[in-house]
């Protein structure tokens, strides 16, 4: 996953940008979830912390089991 981020004038985060296919694809991952995307979105819902960053997404994205 190529992920670009846009910064404000003090540097910090404030967008993300994926190419269009990606988003795409992690569109589609929502709309058939597995069991961890459902987990994750349900903590999201209820205000939980959880450990996936952006970063990790990535990572997973580049795995075998993910993007294809």
């Amino acid at each position: 996953m190529s992920i670009q981020y846009q910064t404000d004038e003090q540097g910090n985060r404030v967008a993300v940008v994926i190419p269009l296919a990606e988003w795409e694809a992690l569109q589609e991952r929502v709309r058939e979830p597995n069991t961890e995307t459902i987990a994750a979105m349900e903590d999201a819902r209820q205000g939980k912390a959880t450990k996936t960053t952006l970063e990790d997404l990535a990572r997973e994205w580049e795995s075998a089991t993910c993007g294809k």
